[in-house]
């Protein structure tokens, strides 16, 4: 099934052609096809729906957290492809954060913001937001190196690489390099192991509708 959003530009591909797309591409493996989300869970506020080919946030009143219950190499390349349907729309790719649990007294989705790191979706920041706050920052890390560029417009897909290797975190957005962080924090940010895996999630912002597609991940 395909659907048209706004201009031609923006005709969804099929589920096979997304599938052979993202094979073609050596050494990555695919984390969403397009069609099954049996290797993904919610955590928090919302869900995620399948939406030809895509996925979509359908946000609640709290955060939430759909996260990829394949584990994340020690250092990665994660590549994939994101649209908001409003200018103000917000979400954001959190990456090396320890498998959420359930709470009874907290939201399990903070798990990615205290013990990860996000990659912010957020062309408007908040009230008097800075760099940080934005589009492909690290989200509030204040020691990163920042090239900002805009999105594309809203209902337009863009493209995010974001590579891990150590403690160092490179953010491109649309070919272009955006962000660079050093992390020094030794509780967050840890590179994934057979004894404490860490994973890789979707933001659902409570208010906005933002889909994703093209997800995969290759080792470093």
């Amino acid at each position: 099934m395909t659907a048209l959003l706004v201009g031609s530009d923006l005709v969804d591909v099929t589920r096979d052609a997304a599938a052979r797309a993202t094979r073609a591409e050596d050494g990555f493996t695919t984390l969403f096809d397009g069609s099954s989300t049996r290797n993904w869970q919610m955590a928090g506020g919302g869900h995620f729906a399948v939406v030809d080919g895509r996925l979509e946030s359908v946000p609640a009143e709290d955060l939430g957290l759909f996260w990829c219950t394949i584990p994340a190499p020690p250092d990665f390349v994660l590549r994939l492809r994101w649209l908001r349907w409003r200018h103000a729309d917000a979400s954001g790719v959190f990456v090396r954060f320890p498998r959420p649990e359930p709470r009874p007294d907290s939201n399990p989705a903070f798990i990615a913001i205290q013990r990860g790191f996000e990659v912010q979706i957020d062309e408007v920041g908040i009230a008097g937001a800075t760099g940080i706050h934005k589009t492909g920052a690290i989200y509030n890390q204040s020691r990163q190196q920042l090239d900002p560029r805009p999105a594309r417009p809203a209902a337009e897909w863009n493209d995010f690489e974001i590579s891990v290797r150590g403690q160092r975190y490179v953010v491109g957005l649309n070919g272009h390099n955006v962000a660079t962080f050093e992390n020094d924090d030794p509780s967050r940010g840890l590179p994934g192991s057979a004894t404490a895996p860490s994973f890789i999630g979707l933001q659902v912002y409570p208010g906005s509708r933002v889909a994703f597609r093209n997800i995969r991940i290759k080792a470093l």
